[in-house]
């Protein structure tokens, strides 16, 4: 209300980009259902996001000025929410602080009207510790793994040591920002063609010879354990596996994440994509798989193929 002309161009402009997923927007019921069972539960644990609904609910039944904010809020995200075409668990954590509100006031409320002899200062504190418990526990599990291990890391070290230096590898996502794949090094000839990229205005969005310095220096500083790499470019970019084959690839290095994208893109219709997985696993050998395992490393599914022979 304060700002309402540029609230609404804020809210038009990430409805229209929520919309914008792989797989176009999905109807709202499914988009809703999405939103909470793939950010929600992640941002919140099902107790406490059971328990944060029932106090929204109490609140829009108290309907007090504080509470009419707080919703809101609330149901102006989940209007923006039902029009996305993906959802990442991220896109929960606006909702995380007013839903912790809704429940922490519904605790508060039922402690207090508890008769007189049996309520205690302490009721709240145990209370909200007990259904923020299976939380903390993934939060403690998740931050030990992380000092512990990773797929990419163990897929990096797996490759180095079985795959020799500049054989032709097609892996799904390899930029210097890299977070599905192995953080594989690039050969200079695979670097010097990347420069020619980039001033050709290919790579990555908006300026693209933003990347030319970070090339330049790695092909100043070549590894000696570098391979020539080519991106599927999370599998939206991926070519027929004959046609790798007669370019001379050898190996194929799958993120779980670009495949099950496809997967589920391939539900709405289009299996333009996931065919180069479901070639890999009749024409390839598997050689190696990475997955996380708790308490011991996170990370993506990872999978190293062996491309077949050229004919």
């Amino acid at each position: 209300m304060l700002d309402y002309k540029q609230f609404l161009h804020d809210l038009s402009y990430e409805a229209v980009k929520a919309s914008g997923g792989a797989s176009g927007p999905r109807a709202p019921a499914r988009a809703i259902l999405a939103f909470i069972t793939d950010a929600l539960v992640p941002s919140l644990s099902l107790p406490m996001l059971v328990l944060s609904g029932l106090g929204a609910l109490a609140a829009f039944i108290r309907r007090k000025p504080a509470d009419l904010v707080l919703l809101s809020f609330v149901g102006i995200y989940f209007l923006v929410m039902a029009r996305s075409g993906n959802v990442n668990d991220r896109y929960g954590l606006p909702l995380v602080l007013p839903a912790l509100l809704f429940a922490a006031r519904l605790v508060e409320e039922v402690v207090f009207r508890l008769p007189a002899a049996w309520r205690r200062t302490w009721y709240t504190p145990v209370v909200m510790l007990a259904l923020s418990w299976s939380s903390v526990a993934t939060l403690i599990e998740q931050d030990y793994t992380m000092t512990q291990g990773d797929t990419r890391i163990e897929s990096l070290r797996w490759f180095e040591a079985n795959v020799p230096f500049d054989d032709r590898v097609v892996i799904d996502m390899h930029r210097y920002r890299n977070t599905a794949s192995p953080p594989l090094n690039e050969n200079t000839v695979r670097l010097q063609e990347r420069i020619e990229e980039v001033t050709k205005g290919v790579e990555g969005s908006g300026n693209s010879r933003a990347y030319e310095p970070f090339f330049r220096y790695r092909l100043e500083h070549p590894r000696k354990n570098a391979y020539y790499l080519m991106s599927t470019d999370m599998g939206y970019d991926a070519r027929r596996v004959d046609e790798y084959v007669g370019r001379g690839f050898r190996w194929a290095v799958v993120s779980m994440e670009a495949r099950e994208l496809h997967e589920r893109i391939a539900t709405g219709g289009d299996s333009t994509h996931v065919r180069y997985y479901l070639d890999l696993d009749r024409q390839a050998k598997l050689v190696a798989e990475f997955k996380p395992r708790r308490w011991h490393a996170l990370g993506p599914v990872i999978r190293v193929y062996r491309l077949p022979e050229a004919r």
